[in-house]
């Protein structure tokens, strides 16, 4: 076997062991979804691409809402030249970048080893134990999805992250404070985050779009001199919203409130 397919192994929910065979380049999109039974998966030293969708997650849909994922764990061939494992979770050789946290992580607490600068799209998706992320100040990107769903997370400092993906932390409904220093978000970051109310916004020019959309949680919130815009649907569904602080926006988009 040289190339696998996207989707090659997807909803095989009864899955529970796969090595990877050497030769294989590339894991493509979809091909774990929802193989809900399947603990460890074995990289091989081939190994050069990894899409982001391609490890097993449990999606929530009416199918597979019932039966968490039992993924714990990465192994990487020590031979292979661009990814390496460390306590089960995946990471670029250089440690830099924060691959793939699997889904069923058992401890609460994760913490990022210093000098990693990027946390990849959907590393931590639908993670369903993990309530605290420590992150070390060199991390200043954070991919699309990449803490999408996380059911259980509750802390997370981002002072130091500079970049943010859509819907990075989309759906982490027991997330509950957050302090930011970026220049911009990426649209739909904090979007269905049902427990967030403490917010604290720095530095910031552009509060994208759907950012904090259906998120119930937020009474007031203080935005800094230094915003200029604030996209449509921003806080859209922020029922509870009461109080907005601001002065020096210039641009307040549809539906922004």
């Amino acid at each position: 076997v040289r190339v696998i397919g996207p989707s090659a192994f997807s909803n095989r929910t009864n899955l529970c062991s796969v090595n990877i065979p050497e030769g294989v380049k590339r894991l493509p999109e979809g091909l774990f979804r929802n193989c809900v039974s399947l603990p460890t998966i074995v990289l091989p030293s081939s190994l050069r691409e990894i899409a982001p969708t391609a490890f097993p997650v449990r999606e929530d849909s009416v199918i597979f809402r019932a039966s968490p994922t039992r993924f714990r764990e990465v192994i990487v061939d020590p031979r292979n030249p661009y990814f390496c494992a460390k306590g089960g979770a995946l990471y670029s050789k250089d440690m830099t970048r924060l691959v793939c946290v699997p889904s069923a992580w058992e401890e609460r607490t994760f913490t990022v080893p210093e000098g990693a600068t990027e946390i990849a799209p959907y590393a931590f998706s639908y993670s369903r134990n993990v309530a605290e992320v420590v992150l070390p100040d060199s991390v200043t990107t954070i991919g699309d999805h990449a803490f999408f769903c996380c059911e259980s997370l509750e802390t997370v400092d981002l002072r130091h992250v500079r970049r943010f993906g859509d819907s990075a932390f989309g759906q982490c409904r027991n997330l509950r404070r957050i302090h930011l220093r970026c220049a911009f978000t990426g649209r739909r970051t904090f979007s269905d985050c049902k427990r967030l109310s403490d917010v604290v916004i720095e530095r910031t020019t552009r509060i994208d779009d759907s950012v904090f959309r259906f998120c119930p949680g937020l009474q007031s919130i203080r935005l800094p001199d230094t915003l200029e815009e604030i996209g449509p649907s921003a806080f859209r569904e922020c029922v509870n919203l009461r109080e907005v602080q601001t002065r020096g926006v210039r641009h307040i988009r549809d539906h922004a409130f």
